[in-house]
């Protein structure tokens, strides 16, 4: 079982990757830095030229065997379809990282920057090959005053999954509200980093900017991924709901907080949970940001769709991805103990979300509901903010709003929304900041 292999399916961005190693223990080159450096530039250059066959001239003996001519060109062809067209290589550095030898080659695209990075082993033999997107460092949005707060670093969680946070605390205030920010799917860090952006990185100093104090940690599939990989069963409480709660209880039990207005603030998947994690903690609300109301397997399906109409080649992928999802609404008891992996994720994840239903769940819930949605989002779309509205309606404390102009980070933007623009820097808009803010002040 792979708990991350969700992400690769209903992820903030999809970003093709080969990662192959022996899986024994890292070995040096034994060559010159020099020596893998040409190698490395000769592999990337030989994809440059289309010669597929050549860039597989250094691979060891495993990487010959698991990434295949066409698997290469595919991998690199779909770089092209991300960035736009190719223009030229850029830049090269050698360093070690986790006791292996690597060498990154920098790619400039028409639309967005990426890098090649080459791992070599014994023998100087490449053992590894990502592609990643190179990013400029994040930069302080202007809404934020950077002044006005000061950060904590905290430890926290479960005995067998401590994970790390920072609060960021106002300090205009002695007694803040305080919001838990709870991430989208995938192993994401603190920030909710996507590209050159960092989605929580902005809500965590712009609403503390305005009197807000925030929460964010690490996400479990980050930090104990391995561990998670072991388990016998991974599900949704396991990678998200319980150390949302844990994080909520402990800022309850901080003097520095106002123990009465603790709110939850879930992006994407976060947003879809949230609802769930309300019935296991005592919140003063919750926003659920381009949070799903609709079932994963949905959302897969219309994401490949709109996909589609960017990348035709994508339809190869739709009807096995349309049979999985039927599976997935057929299960039954006798799939219960199953190993079988089903859209990337263990039949355990969705026998624990077939009956979840997040509205339903909303209406349980006795505080005040803030559901966002942004208008240029393909992964979460109207349908979901329809239903979290309509099936809310009688809610006393329910308050909606959307942003025609936003994408599924908050980011502003024109046009039909791309995976692309992910790669480029931006910041949440400032009006969703202020929304939430003066939603959870008022």
């Amino acid at each position: 079982m792979n708990p991350i292999c969700l992400q690769h399916t209903f992820i903030l961005l999809a970003l093709w990757m080969v990662a192959l190693t022996s899986g024994c223990r890292p070995e040096r080159g034994s060559g010159s830095a020099e020596a893998r450096e040409q190698k490395a530039v000769a592999l990337v250059d030989n994809l440059i030229s289309g010669r597929f066959a050549d860039a597989r001239t250094n691979f060891n003996t495993l990487m010959r065997f698991s990434l295949s001519e066409a698997k290469l060109k595919t991998v690199w062809t779909t770089l092209t379809t991300m960035g736009g067209e190719f223009e030229k290589r850029t830049w090269i550095n050698h360093t070690v990282h986790d006791g292996y030898d690597v060498v990154y080659v920098g790619l400039k695209y028409e639309k967005a920057p990426f890098k090649a990075k080459v791992v070599f082993s014994s023998g100087d033999k490449i053992t590894g090959l990502f592609f990643q997107p190179s990013t400029p460092p994040w930069k302080v949005p202007s809404y934020v005053q950077t002044n006005s707060f000061t950060e904590k670093e905290i430890t926290f969680g479960l005995p067998n999954w401590k994970l790390q946070g920072t609060l960021t605390l106002p300090n205009s205030d002695t007694r803040p509200p305080v919001a838990v920010l709870v991430h989208g799917s995938g192993p994401h860090d603190r920030d909710e980093t996507i590209g050159p952006n960092k989605v929580f990185k902005d809500f965590a100093w712009g609403l503390a900017s305005r009197g807000v104090a925030v929460f964010r940690y690490e996400k479990r599939t980050k930090i104990h991924a391995g561990k998670l990989a072991r388990a016998k069963t991974f599900t949704m409480k396991e990678e998200t709901v319980d150390d949302a709660v844990a994080a909520v209880k402990l800022l309850r039990d901080r003097s520095d907080i106002d123990a009465d207005r603790v709110y939850l603030i879930g992006h994407n998947q976060g947003g879809y949970c949230a609802p769930r994690i309300a019935r296991h903690v005592n919140l003063a609300g919750f926003v659920s940001l381009a949070g799903n109301s609709r079932p994963l397997e949905e959302l897969i399906i219309e994401q490949t769709e709109y996909l589609m109409k960017l990348d035709p080649a994508r339809a190869k992928d739709l009807k096995g991805m349309r049979l999985a999802a039927d599976q997935v609404k057929k299960l039954d008891a006798s799939d219960a103990q199953s190993r079988k992996i089903l859209l990337n994720a263990p039949m355990s994840y969705w026998f624990d979300l077939r009956n979840y239903d997040p509205v339903a769940a909303a209406k349980e819930f006795k505080g005040q509901i803030f559901i966002v949605h942004a208008g240029r989002d393909y992964q979460v779309n109207e349908k979901d903010f329809h239903r979290w509205t309509n099936g809310l309606a009688a809610h006393p404390k329910l308050y909606t709003r959307a942003f025609t102009n936003l994408n599924h980070l908050m980011i502003p933007g024109t046009g039909m929304s791309k995976p692309v623009e992910y790669q480029q820097a931006g910041h949440v808009d400032a009006n969703v900041i202020a929304a939430i803010a003066d939603w959870i002040k008022e």
